[in-house]
């Protein structure tokens, strides 16, 4: 999934989970993160066949915490950010919400769509990809009740370059409605 938090200033800082990981031996069933060089990261998938679901749970928290204070910082520093995660549960994205509303800039919330056969096969077919993802994984996570989804669904069926049309079009629509809220409020 992705998700867009757009801002003013020129430069752009782009998040993902992935990228927010350390390797399994390091994982402790005690605790759901290490500091290695300053970040702190978590397991995803085999944090399950390590841990207890309860740590694994709070390794995804730690992860998504990080990438959230990181977007904050950004975004108060004048940049727009981009923060590629998978937001599964409903208070995960009002919390990714939350850190735009408090830099005061709008928030553009992408969530794709496909059948599981096909998020599956696209895993399947990954080569050089920094996530880990496999069938299991996908499975699991559509197994998850999701909850309410208010953020912009996109079919993601179609081909990269034209999810990637409909997402910009979601964006500009935002930048749009925003700055008629500015006009009309001078």
């Amino acid at each position: 999934m992705l998700r867009l938090v757009v801002s003013r200033a020129p430069g752009s800082r782009l998040s993902r989970s992935t990228s927010h990981r350390w390797s399994a031996p390091l994982l402790e069933r005690s605790s759901c993160a290490a500091t290695k060089g300053g970040s702190v990261s978590a397991v995803f998938p085999s944090c399950s066949v390590l841990v207890p679901k309860d740590t694994q749970r709070l390794c995804v928290s730690a992860v998504y915490k990080q990438l959230a204070e990181q977007a904050g910082q950004a975004l108060r520093a004048g940049h727009s950010v981009i923060v590629d995660v998978v937001y599964a549960q409903a208070a995960e994205r009002r919390a990714i919400e939350q850190v735009a509303d408090g830099a005061a800039v709008p928030f553009v919330g992408l969530w794709l769509e496909a059948p599981e056969s096909v998020l599956i096969d696209r895993t399947v077919q990954r080569r050089n990809d920094a996530s880990d993802a496999d069938a299991t994984v996908v499975r699991l996570q559509r197994a998850r009740d999701t909850g309410h989804i208010c953020w912009h669904r996109l079919d993601a069926t179609a081909t990269a370059p034209s999810v990637l049309s409909l997402a910009t079009a979601r964006i500009r629509d935002r930048v749009r409605d925003v700055l008629t809220e500015i006009g009309n409020s001078v």
